[in-house]
């Protein structure tokens, strides 16, 4: 069995398999931000948030959290839904009542697997 081991700062080109068969290959893994802005949300309520990232596909894993959520808002699975050039995940007013956050910085991280 090889090893293969990627440092801090250093770029990989071409694929990362992790099964032996070559079926599960990660083409590039990307970090970024991006603005968003929640909508207002009433008691209980859930609301989808799209995120446009570029080259996104059906089939890749984005993860998504935001830097600093609002009070009373929950993010109901880090991991998102893909779409082209879209992710999207669904965040949750747990709050007593109507919360409508701020616009702000989340951070994602793209495994680009398509």
């Amino acid at each position: 069995m090889s090893t293969n081991q990627i440092s801090k700062g250093k770029v990989l080109a071409g694929s990362l398999a992790f099964r032996n068969d070559g079926t599960a290959s990660v083409h590039g893994i990307y970090h970024a931000t991006a603005t968003v802005d929640v909508a207002s949300m009433l008691t209980d309520a859930e609301a989808d948030v799209a995120i446009t990232i570029t080259g996104v596909a059906v089939g890749d894993l984005v993860l998504i959290e935001p830097v600093d959520l609002a009070e009373g808002v929950a993010l109901v699975s880090a991991a998102a839904r893909c779409s082209a050039d879209t992710a999207t995940v669904t965040v949750l007013n747990t709050s007593s009542g109507t919360v409508n956050p701020a616009s702000a910085t989340w951070r994602y991280t793209w495994f680009d697997l398509t």
